[in-house]
């Protein structure tokens, strides 16, 4: 049944209303990326309003060693902080702005930056390195309708210092300075079958 929404009324939207186009070139040659969009075009709204992206690979043949991170920031402030973060735990080869057509329907756009990027090897950093967090705490504006935080019991926390271990082992952080800091759980929060399988 089609239900006509009327101005200022909120109508939830499914999140299990995806779609998935692929496209790949075996000679591996450059194409052009107007096939994949045309055929992605009916799914502009992922069938449910919430909009659709892209997952590419060996798009930057000249950085095949490096990680390339996409990122969007609200403002300058929120770039600037998490590029101090970079620049400390990875060695940063290239930042740049992301070419990108702008659509004059969003009057306000976030800032569309790209990184490429090598994680630092354990010797190469220094002793007094302390855990860090780009944001210390979520707050509730920043979630979904259906996603709540909790506190971790005592289970939660028996899983997540099995992955703090690993990583600290990696990294060369300290396990016990990290787990001292303040963790929270996000998880889904509806009726909907389908929605407590995704996560946020």
């Amino acid at each position: 049944m089609l239900v006509k929404q009327k101005p200022g009324y909120y109508y939830e939207k499914d999140m299990s209303g995806c779609a998935v186009s692929a496209i790949f070139n075996e000679d591996r040659k450059l194409i052009s990326g107007k096939d994949i969009i045309t055929s992605i075009a009916s799914q502009r709204e992922r069938s449910n309003g919430l909009g659709g992206g892209f997952a590419a690979y060996g798009i930057y043949p000249d950085y095949e060693d490096f990680y390339a991170f996409h990122i969007m920031f609200e403002d300058e402030e929120a770039a600037t902080k998490t590029e101090k973060y970079l620049y400390r735990n990875f060695l940063l080869e290239k930042k740049e702005p992301i070419p990108h057509r702008h659509d004059t329907v969003i009057k306000q756009h976030p800032l569309l930056r790209r990184y490429f990027v090598q994680p630092r090897q354990i010797d190469e950093k220094t002793p007094d390195r302390s855990f860090e967090h780009l944001s210390s705490d979520v707050q509730d504006f920043q979630l979904g309708k259906e996603v709540k935080k909790f506190d971790l019991d005592d289970n939660d926390k028996q899983v997540l210092k099995k992955y703090i271990d690993n990583f600290c082992q990696y990294f060369g952080y300290d396990a016990g300075e990290v787990m001292d800091h303040k963790f929270i759980k996000l998880q889904p929060h509806t009726h909907r079958p389908y929605g407590n399988l995704y996560a946020y």
